[in-house]
C-alpha cells in the first residue's frame, strides 16, 4: 500500500507539471501585430515576468521596478501586460521568428514557437509537354510563384477527371501534392482545366484556370526525333536518285525544251549539228 500511494502521488505531480507547462507553435503575417499569451492561469499575484528569445532575456519586469525592460529586436516594438504576462509585438518581421519562453514568478509557464511569414503569391501554371504513346501526351505541370518569405508552403491541384494525374514521388494524389505534377492527356483533350493552389498557415491563393496552350511546341522524344530525321534523309536520297535516273534515260538534251520554245518547230535551227553531219556524210544509197 505504501508504494502504491507513493506512485499515485508521483503520477499526480507529473500530471500537474505537464499541464502547467505548455509548448505551442503559432504563425503571424509579416507587418501585423501579434500577441503572445503567457497562459498564466493561477490567482497568485504576479511579482516577476521574464520573456526569453531562445536563451536570451528580451523582456524583464518585476513589481519593485514597475517598468519593463525590452532588449534586442523588441526595443520600441513591444508592450507587456503586467496583469497577465502577455507580450504584444507590433509590426512583426521575419527576424521576430523564433522560440519564446515566458517565466512568471520564476516558473516557466509557456514556450511558443513563432513564425513570421509573408503571404503566398498568386501562382501560375506552366506546361512542358511531349508526345508519349500513340494518342497520348505526357506533360509536367508546375505551380510557379515566388514563395520567398512565405515558406514552408504546400500545394494542391484540381483538374477534370479525364486527365491521369500523378505526383513526383510517392505522395497520395488525394492529399497534398508537390509543386510539379505529371499528367498524361489524351490527344485532343485540350479543354482539360487545371488549377493549382498554394498556401501556408496564414494565407492561400489559387491560380487562374489553365489549359494546355495551343501554341505550345511539344518536344519530340529523342528516339522519335531520330526516326523522323532518318525518314527525311531517305526521302531526299530517293528523290535525288529518281531525278538522275529520269534525266539519264531521256533522249533529248537538257536544253531541249528551251530550244523548242525558241525555234517554234522542228527545223534546221533546232538541229544544226545533226544537219551538218548529214551534209558531210551523205547516205551511200543516195549517192548511187
Amino acid at each position: 500500500m505504501h508504494w502504491t500511494s507513493f506512485i499515485s502521488v508521483l503520477c499526480g505531480c507529473l500530471a500537474v507539471s505537464t499541464s502547467y507547462y505548455q509548448y505551442v507553435s503559432v504563425s503571424f503575417r509579416a507587418g501585423t501585430d501579434c500577441s503572445l499569451k503567457s497562459q498564466w492561469s493561477t490567482k497568485d499575484v504576479i511579482s516577476t515576468i521574464e520573456w526569453r528569445y531562445g536563451v536570451d532575456p528580451v523582456v524583464e519586469w518585476n513589481r519593485d521596478n514597475r517598468s519593463a525592460v525590452f532588449r534586442a529586436h523588441l526595443q520600441d516594438r513591444a508592450l507587456l501586460d503586467i496583469q497577465t504576462g502577455d507580450l504584444m509585438i507590433s509590426s512583426t518581421r521575419a527576424g521576430d521568428s523564433g522560440v519564446y519562453t515566458v517565466f512568471i514568478n520564476s516558473h516557466q509557464t509557456h514556450t511558443i514557437n513563432v513564425s513570421i511569414l509573408s503571404a503566398v503569391p498568386v501562382p501560375t501554371v506552366s506546361w512542358a509537354c511531349q508526345p508519349e504513346d500513340e494518342g497520348t501526351i505526357f506533360c509536367v505541370l508546375t505551380c510557379e510563384g515566388d514563395t520567398g518569405g512565405a515558406e514552408p508552403v504546400q500545394y494542391s491541384w484540381t483538374h477534370q477527371p479525364q486527365a491521369n494525374i500523378s505526383s513526383h514521388g510517392d505522395e497520395d494524389a488525394n492529399k497534398t501534392l508537390p509543386k510539379s505534377i505529371n499528367v498524361t492527356m489524351v490527344v485532343g483533350s485540350d479543354s482539360d482545366v487545371f488549377v493549382c493552389t498554394v498556401w501556408n498557415t496564414i494565407s492561400l491563393q489559387n491560380s487562374q484556370p489553365s489549359t494546355r496552350p495551343s501554341t505550345l511546341r511539344e518536344t519530340l522524344h529523342p528516339m522519335k526525333g531520330v526516326v523522323v530525321f532518318t525518314s527525311f534523309i531517305v526521302a531526299v536520297t530517293a528523290a535525288i536518285a529518281l531525278h538522275r535516273c529520269w534525266t539519264e534515260s531521256t533522249p533529248w538534251q537538257s536544253d531541249f525544251w528551251r530550244r523548242r520554245i525558241k525555234g517554234g518547230d522542228d527545223s534546221e535551227n533546232n538541229h544544226p549539228k545533226e544537219l551538218e553531219e548529214l551534209k558531210a556524210n551523205p547516205d551511200p544509197e543516195t549517192q548511187h
